[in-house]
């Protein structure tokens, strides 16, 4: 009897459906894992800097940095902590170690595309001298501040930025040697 007759073609073919069926519920699984992973990454809150509202530079100005929720749920119990501060050029500031100087201050809530000022007037705080500096190029004007919050996954998440005066242009730029953002 030749040897295809004698193997039960059924068992293997059976043997081969289960291992099948296996293969195709893990690999079913894993896609339905991604599908969660980036449903919440797509619906989650998104805080981050987004513009700074300024005056030209002069004693008593004001600026705000505008923080802003970019996602498509609400940010909840969003702190901010930090501020800003005015160093010498020739100074790199330990942006952490500013950053944990500063007491929490709380926002609340922020609502998608809701935007919020950090901190709204430095008004009293820049003074002529300080002023002079920053347009000469003595003292560079550095904002800085970790936000931490909850979205609606009730995942912890922070965004961490620096930035830094440009007497130029009157803007801030991000700073160069500060690469954090966001988790």
């Amino acid at each position: 009897m030749p040897w295809w007759k004698s193997v039960s073609w059924m068992n293997i073919l059976k043997v081969v459906g289960i291992f099948a069926g296996i293969v195709y519920a893990i690999v079913t699984l894993l896609q339905w894992r991604d599908i969660s992973n980036n449903f919440i990454i797509d619906q989650r809150a998104w805080l981050g800097v987004t513009e700074v509202k300024i005056d030209p530079i002069t004693e008593n100005m004001e600026f705000a940095p505008i923080l802003v929720n970019s996602g498509k749920t609400l940010a909840v119990d969003v702190i901010q902590r930090g501020g800003w501060k005015v160093f010498p050029s020739s100074v790199v500031p330990d942006i952490e170690q500013e950053i944990r100087q500063h007491a929490p201050y709380s926002h609340g809530v922020i609502f998608p595309n809701g935007r919020r000022e950090l901190w709204n007037k430095a008004s009293g705080s820049i003074s002529k001298e300080d002023a002079a500096g920053l347009l000469n190029g003595s003292l560079v004007l550095y904002a800085f501040a970790i936000i931490s919050y909850r979205d609606i996954f009730k995942q912890a998440r922070a965004t961490k930025f620096c930035l830094m005066l440009d007497p130029e242009t009157d803007k801030f730029v991000p700073c160069p040697f500060y690469r954090d953002s966001a988790y």
